[in-house]
């Protein structure tokens, strides 16, 4: 008879994100990727977390590598694109609310009606700088794991594994 309280060693279930972290450490970037998307398509909790995490944790460092700053500096030109044309847009209602109360009839109507137009766009365009401030200092960190992020974490491996297989023929 057996006794209960002794089991037979369980096999060791595998662990996608762990293995993908074993590969990752071997510069084996593709196999990686594949593994932690294994992870993020599993049912359990806490390996698609762990396996979201590793997927950022790639694109956030090639993008924090040289070939990458490109992309945020863009970011942040567009955002403050929507700052020069909310400063025009109050500029201009500034100049048509100012006109449109030196009118010799008192004030004109086309102009004050223009004036607020011009207030309007300006607050719009205020609210745009804002939020694309706001996304270019936030680039992907808690985003969402969607088909966009999981083709450029592959564009990302793949690249890291030819430099790798180029740096390997030059020795």
């Amino acid at each position: 008879m057996t006794d209960p309280a002794i089991a037979s060693p369980q096999p060791e279930r595998s662990n996608p994100v762990r293995d993908g972290d074993a590969l990752a450490r071997q510069s084996q970037w593709q196999s990686a990727v594949a593994r932690w998307l294994e992870g993020h398509a599993s049912d359990a909790p806490e390996l698609r977390s762990a396996a979201d995490q590793r997927l950022h944790w790639l694109i956030l460092e090639a993008e924090s590598s040289g070939g990458m700053r490109d992309r945020e500096e863009s970011r942040h030109r567009n955002a403050y694109r929507m700052f020069l044309f909310a400063v025009l847009a109050g500029a201009v209602a500034t100049v048509l609310v100012v006109l449109g109360t030196r009118t010799a009839g008192g004030t004109s109507p086309p102009l004050a009606i223009g004036g607020w137009i011009a207030i309007v766009a300006s607050m719009i365009f205020a609210i745009a700088y804002a939020l694309r401030l706001h996304d270019a200092d936030h680039p992907v960190g808690n985003a969402p794991v969607t088909d966009e992020l999981i083709t450029e974490a592959r564009r990302i491996a793949a690249h890291l594994d030819r430099q790798e297989a180029a740096a390997r023929r030059d020795e």
